[in-house]
């Protein structure tokens, strides 16, 4: 007799780094006192249910997050659900700047393929493992971001 163990190998741990985000819309009001009207941006990041947050960068339409998280599989998913939220924060208000590209939705919402490295979201929107994309939202407050999954 023999005997034949079937073990599923562990994946490799996802990577996902947020390079930057950029305001499409103007989030804040010109205030006399503070004398700026640039927007003050978080990314916060939710894999699989686990919610992630990224450092506050003031004052910046612009802001380069290049903000890293990891994530380990278990070796039986196949897919790994993504969700990636911006808010713009000041003090007694928060908003949440529309990154989607589905009408219905201010959140980014994808799923990570674990076999085959590939990113899907909404629209049709499609990646692969390692490759830059960059995602805006079509309505409101709306905002762009630029991440990659290694």
């Amino acid at each position: 007799e023999y005997v034949i163990p079937l073990v599923t190998p562990v994946p490799p741990p996802l990577r996902l780094t947020i390079e930057n985000a950029k305001a499409l819309s103007k989030f804040d009001d010109r205030t006399i006192s503070l004398g700026t009207d640039r927007a003050d941006f978080r990314i916060k990041p939710t894999i699989d249910g686990r919610a992630m947050d990224s450092k506050k960068i003031a004052e910046d339409d612009t802001p380069a997050f290049n903000h890293t998280v990891t994530y380990q599989p278990n070796a039986n998913q196949l897919t790994i659900p993504i969700i990636l939220r911006l808010t713009e924060e000041d003090p007694g208000s928060d908003e949440t700047a529309v990154i989607s590209p589905d009408p219905n939705q201010k959140d980014l919402q994808l799923q990570y393929a674990v076999r085959t490295g590939e990113v899907f979201g909404p629209n049709g929107l499609r990646g692969r493992l390692g490759e830059p994309l960059t995602v805006a939202g079509t309505s409101g407050k709306k905002a762009s971001i630029t991440f990659r999954i290694d």
